[in-house]
């Protein structure tokens, strides 16, 4: 489930119903929104989090990798982690790729951002919870 919440306010944790429209209004968003939603909603991740994956932490020359390693540096308590990667963040992952392959028009640089994906630059933090925040506010 996607936390809601942030700051002073008291964290929401979002029901199934609630999930599958913020999906369904991600979805209809061009930028890229249903994929930031499904990244996030199958890794746990924090926005911060998220924003420092790159191709090569998630994929490698065989394919996608089996787990995804969090980095101290990257979290907000400068503890790391190993997450593994089920099947249906695989596929979504492997969905992703297509996109940002077709998006490119040439292979994909292993040290570009999986956020957006398809540009050397990665999404700002600012950037991600704006979109998240305005598919909240017109999901639910």
């Amino acid at each position: 489930m996607l936390n809601m919440g942030g700051g002073a306010q008291p964290t929401r944790i979002i029901n199934e119903d609630e999930e599958t429209r913020l999906l369904l209004y991600g979805d209809d968003d061009q930028s890229g929104a249903g994929f930031l939603i499904r990244f996030l909603l199958n890794t746990g991740l924090r926005v911060g989090e998220a924003h420092h994956v790159t191709w090569a932490d998630v994929m490698g020359a065989t394919g996608i990798h089996t787990e995804l390693v969090i980095k101290p540096e990257w979290t907000k308590n400068k503890v790391g982690r190993i997450l593994p990667i089920a099947s249906k963040l695989h596929a979504i992952l492997l969905q992703h790729q297509s996109i940002c392959l077709y998006k490119t028009k040439a292979a994909l640089d292993l040290s570009w951002p999986v956020l957006p994906g398809w540009r050397k630059k990665a999404w700002s933090i600012r950037r991600m919870q704006r979109i998240i925040q305005r598919l909240g506010n017109d999901a639910l």
